[in-house]
């Protein structure tokens, strides 16, 4: 018994028959997740929709497991909401939404989630989120003019336990009105049959994932260059290198907010310490001497630099 093809089969039907059930044929319309990120792959993703990796289709299954904790929270403090309904353009049959959560606020009043499960916390929400959500608030908005609609995206880190909202949008006719003509752009090439190299491409946080990045025109590849079968360990390395980029920036930011902090506790009295909880955090100072010219250092005083300068030779993996 090989438990690992067993678990993979059984995951491609699990999520063949959850997605049907949940979204509908999505080659037949074009969706608010297909707006958010790149045309390319939007297009592809119907022609070719079975061409998922293990390893995004475990992805998937984390977003739902997402939507799930979330789901467990509204239903514990009583909120009604509906989940995952379906809107169509009033005008347009072909561009549906199916958003995670739609809560009565009130009487005319509707919250618009979005749940998204995050390897590292960003700062601020990624540029395809707030697109699937403000298509998705457009199209309720022309059906029903009258409700007063807020929209929010929840992000939650499943591995560390952390949940961060990102809420206040409001429709925008403007931004709403460029995401149907990029639908209507996923549609006529869908329609046209386009050739996969000539199709709107652009490089975005997924491309790490993304099962139609083999000849994609956004990354050059040299046919000179040997090919081996490394697909998994590749994809795992780009997504942790996203990942880590994330983490990079949030601790960034995290960083910023502590050393405000240790300016505000301490005020001048040179301690540069504060503490949370059982934790100490010190702002640090390190000086060193950085040469901005090397090259002029050696050619002006090459007896000093070649008592004194050192190079290091450094080796390192570059992905492109």
């Amino acid at each position: 018994m090989e438990i690992k093809k067993i678990i993979e089969r059984g995951i491609r039907k699990h999520m063949s028959v959850k997605s049907a059930n949940d979204l509908g044929d999505r080659t037949e319309y074009v969706g608010a997740s297909d707006v958010s990120g790149c045309i390319r792959k939007a297009v592809l993703s119907k022609r070719h929709p079975d061409r998922f990796s293990l390893s995004t289709l475990v992805r998937f299954i984390r977003g739902h497991i997402t939507e799930s904790i979330v789901k467990h929270a509204l239903d514990a403090e009583g909120i009604k909401y509906t989940y995952q309904p379906e809107y169509t353009h009033p005008h347009a049959n072909h561009l549906k939404i199916h958003p995670d959560f739609v809560i009565n606020k009130s009487k005319g009043r509707i919250l618009v989630m979005e749940c998204k499960s995050v390897d590292g916390m960003p700062g601020e929400p990624h540029v395809g989120w707030t697109r699937q959500l403000h298509y998705q608030m457009g199209i309720i908005a022309l059906n029903d003019m009258s409700t007063d609609i807020e929209g929010a995206v929840v992000a939650v880190s499943v591995g560390d336990g952390q949940i961060k909202a990102f809420q206040g949008y409001q429709p925008d006719p403007a931004t709403f009105g460029l995401l149907v003509k990029r639908a209507e752009k996923i549609w006529s090439e869908l329609n046209l049959d386009t050739d996969a190299a000539e199709i709107p491409t652009e490089e975005g946080p997924l491309c790490a994932w993304c099962q139609y990045r083999q000849g994609c025109p956004a990354f050059s590849i040299d046919e000179k260059v040997p090919e081996v079968p490394l697909h998994e360990e590749l994809e795992e390395y780009l997504a942790m290198r996203t990942a880590k980029k994330e983490a990079e920036m949030t601790m960034k930011r995290l960083s910023v907010v502590f050393a405000e902090a240790i300016a505000n506790a301490c005020n001048g009295n040179g301690m540069r310490a504060i503490r949370v909880d059982d934790s100490i955090i010190k702002e640090v100072t390190r000086r060193s001497t950085n040469v901005n010219n090397i090259q002029g250092l050696k050619e002006s005083l090459p007896e000093v630099w070649e008592e004194y300068g050192n190079e290091q030779v450094t080796t390192y993996i570059k992905v492109n």
